[in-house]
């Protein structure tokens, strides 16, 4: 069964709130957010399963995140489409 983006990021071990339909947490990018006592900058829409760092600019879907962070997409179920939007 694919897990939900909230299920896959805290077996990632990532801490975060959930504030109006999206995730938000500290950045996953090197060192992006390692100097904040924010809670983050790094926001994912859970209808959409896009992310964007408002500190760094980094943006994706859940088919590019996961890569990031050393996993395969295909096996967690996340997919793109043509348009490179990420499908659930």
């Amino acid at each position: 069964m694919k897990p939900t983006i909230e299920e896959y990021l805290e077996s990632k071990g990532f801490d975060f709130r959930i504030h109006g339909g999206e995730l938000v947490m500290r950045c996953v990018f090197d060192g992006c957010d390692q100097d904040t006592r924010h809670h983050g900058h790094f926001y994912v829409s859970l209808e959409k399963g896009v992310f964007m760092c408002h500190h760094c600019g980094k943006t994706g879907n859940m088919v590019t995140l996961s890569r990031h962070l050393g996993d395969d997409p295909i096996k967690l179920g996340f997919k793109s489409n043509k348009r490179n939007r990420y499908v659930r």
